[in-house]
């Protein structure tokens, strides 16, 4: 017996309204934002978030590095999605992760 499918390739997506603070996204609402913000690659990173379970807290403590090992993205996925994740911060108004308030 197989393992389920995760894909999300070719799913019809019903209108999602996300929460205003992406710490708050659930793994559904991450797979949403990444097949609705990154061009290109957004099928693929949507699946990956489904697989390995990336709710708006995790997503928010990926950095370039992180991308790579864990999720196994090549270098041009990680800019691509460093980059969606980066207007993401910029639009929502919250520091970049790693960013100490002191």
């Amino acid at each position: 017996m197989s393992a389920p499918s995760t894909s999300v390739q070719g799913a019809i997506l019903a209108p999602v309204v996300l929460p205003a603070n992406p710490r708050d996204w659930s793994v559904s609402e991450t797979v949403h934002w990444a097949k609705t913000s990154i061009p290109e690659s957004g099928e693929r990173i949507a699946s990956l978030f489904l697989f390995h379970k990336v709710s708006g807290v995790v997503l928010l403590g990926l950095n370039r590095d992180l991308m790579k090992s864990e999720l196994g993205l090549k270098y041009g996925e990680t800019v691509v999605l460093q980059d969606a994740l980066d207007a993401l911060l910029r639009s929502v108004d919250l520091p970049p992760p790693g960013y100490a308030v002191m």
